[in-house]
């Protein structure tokens, strides 16, 4: 008997393939027809006028929001800057008394800063002698007056003006005795925002 290669077939081989890619096709049609795919479809297909509308309306109501945040921080930031500069004035004034009492300063009688809550300008004062010898610096009353010592003027921002402020305060030497206690209020223009500094009858000045 002669031997040769086994040949599969044919007769219902074909049949089984038409049945697999007909199955295959199908499945195909119900898969793109679901209801994930019909909606990943629509968003390829771009956005309608009203969602394009209502996503311009939330950003407009979210960058008027930033920037008034940023309006009003920046305010803040100006007035805790000017409130340390006052600080920083009362501070010298203080340390000028010191020194004057150690020698470096022999014409002066005291050191102060004088308020002008009109216009926002103040400036640090040197109190010159006002009585003869041997007790020039007699007088205990040291606010100031003309023909005492300008060091430095100063003026508040624009943005910024004294709510509550005395018209002097001023240290007298040796003991730092000093005058015009209290607290000094700024305020932020056509604002609630508020800052102020505290000056103790022991010379202490405190930023609240």
């Amino acid at each position: 008997m002669r031997r040769g290669k086994y040949r599969a077939p044919v007769s219902g081989f074909i049949p089984h393939i038409t049945q697999l890619k007909e199955r295959y096709r199908t499945d195909r049609e119900v898969t793109v027809d679901t209801k994930e795919n019909r909606f990943f479809c629509q968003l390829c297909e771009g956005f309608t006028l009203i969602e394009t509308l209502i996503v311009v309306a939330i950003m407009a109501v979210l960058s008027s929001m930033l920037l008034t945040y940023n309006n009003s921080s920046s305010s803040r930031i100006g007035l805790y800057a000017e409130q340390a500069t006052v600080a920083g004035a009362l501070d010298r004034a203080k340390s000028l008394a010191l020194e004057k009492w150690k020698g470096s300063a022999a014409s002066a009688c005291a050191f102060g800063v004088h308020f002008s809550k009109a216009d926002g300008s103040y400036f640090l004062y040197q109190s010159v002698p006002r009585s003869s010898p041997p007790n020039p610096c007699s007088d205990p009353d040291r606010s100031y007056v003309s023909g005492d010592v300008i060091v430095q003027q100063l003026k508040l921002s624009g943005s910024v003006e004294f709510l509550v402020v005395p018209d002097n305060v001023y240290f007298v030497p040796p003991y730092l005795t000093t005058h015009g206690t209290g607290s000094i209020s700024l305020r932020t223009k056509g604002k609630t925002d508020t800052a102020s500094i505290s000056v103790s009858a022991g010379g202490a000045v405190t930023i609240n």
